[in-house]
């Protein structure tokens, strides 16, 4: 699913936790000493450097030493070195000095680069060491748990390994967590079931694997549950139905398996369900009729199967329903033409039957409509001539001729 989706819920509270951050660094600072003696070696050799004033300007891009990684708020790539340069003839032995020193893109540990955290001296409410702060290794040290003070903790982006510490089940004051885009593994510590003030867990892109905890369900304040991009294996916890203030739970790219359990269908404040591209099986619940805040529901590549409920027509707040690659059967609900606001519907790759019902004449917001590869037949609706907003056949409005199994062609009339 796009980012977008996934980072709405952190962008809502960005101004207060920039603030919380930069009270943290100013504390407690987080220059990497290998960067300070990097970018102090440059400056030495740029003012011993013959005919320095013409070139200076042509060596360093402005804003782009090793001070301004701690200073920006943008992330950088990884390859990107303190000095930047230009003229490479002037410049190739400053930068053959810099490749033997190796020291500017060096990374540290976390206690490397903030003592205080293992020392038990750190009281910031705040810990922001993300890769715009230099990136930091090795693993999450079990001092974490000492830091009772804590509501913010964000690692994210890191070459962080080795398993999540049970200690951070002691973070009883968290309300944030983000650890993202790391290289961590290992199971979900049972012991985060503790961190019941939590609105945010954002922990995907990692190698987590495992089984979801049924801890998880006492975490009643969460609002965003992100551990897509894992390796998690397992069912679906029912416990999950407990909570209610979730709008965000996105499992997909996951090795997730079961059914979908009905008690989804109590989290009535839901926006974005994403359990796409797992090994999910079973029908179906009716009772996702109930989530009528729902605007993305994305379940596709799963192994879905039976019919599409006709309480999908309740969803009218969704813009993007994904179903495709699934092998779902049966009819299409005439009941889908109630969702008005819906921009795509991807239902390819399915065993659908039977006629496309006149009502999805009614979906004139649509752009992008895919029903390819399904066993439909009979002729097109004349009413499909109302989506106005259909792009180019060949791209959005693949309903499948002879050669996608379907018996009817496209574009609509």
């Amino acid at each position: 699913m796009p980012r977008r989706c996934a980072n709405g819920p952190r962008n809502e509270h960005g101004r207060e936790l920039e603030a919380a951050a930069a009270a943290d660094s100013a504390m407690y600072p987080t220059t990497n000493p290998g960067c300070v003696a990097c970018c102090f070696v440059m400056g030495l050799l740029l003012l011993l450097r013959p005919n320095r004033a013409p070139n200076l300007g042509g060596v360093l891009h402005e804003g782009e030493v090793c001070a301004s990684r701690h200073a920006s708020r943008r992330p950088r790539p990884r390859s990107t070195h303190c000095g930047q340069k230009r003229g490479m003839r002037h410049d190739a032995p400053l930068l053959l000095i810099m490749a033997w020193l190796g020291v500017c893109s060096a990374k540290g540990t976390i206690c490397s680069v903030k003592p205080s955290v293992c020392s038990g001296t750190y009281s910031s409410p705040s810990l922001y060491l993300d890769q715009r702060y230099g990136g930091v290794s090795g693993t999450m040290p079990t001092q974490l748990g000492v830091l009772t003070a804590l509501t913010y903790l964000d690692l994210d982006g890191n070459a962080l390994s080795g398993s999540l510490p049970t200690q951070l089940g002691a973070l009883t004051t968290l309300t944030y967590l983000y650890l993202d885009g790391n290289e961590l593994s290992g199971s979900l510590p049972t012991q985060l079931g503790a961190l019941t003030l939590l609105t945010e867990m954002d922990l995907d892109e990692n190698e987590l694997s495992g089984s979801l905890p049924t801890q998880l369900g006492a975490l009643t304040a969460m609002a965003s549950l992100e551990l897509d991009e894992n390796e998690l294996s397992g069912s679906l916890p029912t416990q999950l139905g407990a909570l209610t203030m979730l709008t965000y739970l996105e499992l997909d790219d996951n090795e997730l398996s079961g059914s979908l359990p009905t008690q989804l269908g109590v989290l009535t404040a839901m926006d974005v369900l994403d359990l796409a591209r797992n090994e999910l099986g079973g029908s179906l619940p009716t009772q996702l009729g109930a989530l009528t805040t729902l605007t993305y529901l994305e379940l596709d590549e799963n192994e879905l199967s039976g019919s599409l409920p006709t309480q999908l027509g309740a969803l009218t707040a969704l813009v993007s329903l994904e179903l495709e690659d699934n092998e779902l059967s049966g009819s299409l609900p005439t009941q889908l033409g109630a969702l008005t606001l819906l921009t795509e519907m991807d239902l390819d790759e399915n065993e659908l039957s039977g006629s496309l019902p006149t009502q999805l004449g009614a979906l004139t917001a649509m752009a992008s409509l895919e029903l390819d590869t399904n066993e439909l037949s009979g002729s097109l609706p004349t009413q499909l001539g109302a989506l106005t907003l259909l792009e180019e056949a060949s791209t959005s409005c693949r309903l499948g001729g002879t050669n996608n199994s379907n018996n009817f062609s496209c574009p609509a009339p």
